[in-house]
């Protein structure tokens, strides 16, 4: 519930300057970024993974790619983003 809260905080506070406006940017622009690599490589990384289990176990199993996660990844990914350019300035 405080994530839903800090986030709507942000939401509405992002344009205030520029500073805040380029953290916001950055940290836009990397969840976007993970989760289109999440969408084209994790389902390949769960294939090569079960792919090798099922070889060495001699039984296939289910497809378990856990595509909803994604939203998990590109909420992580905005926020280490945008507190990683927050305590280390404008790199």
């Amino acid at each position: 519930m405080s994530l839903i809260a800090i986030l709507t905080f942000m939401w509405f506070t992002r344009k205030s300057d520029e500073y805040t406006l380029s953290l916001w940017s950055s940290g836009a622009n990397a969840a976007f970024a993970a989760i289109v690599l999440w969408m084209l490589f994790a389902p390949f990384l769960e294939g090569v993974y079960d792919g090798f289990n099922s070889a060495h176990s001699g039984s296939e199993s289910e497809l378990d790619f856990p595509h909803e996660a994604g939203g998990f990844v590109a909420l992580l990914a905005f926020y280490l983003t945008f507190n990683i350019k927050r305590l280390t300035g404008s790199f």
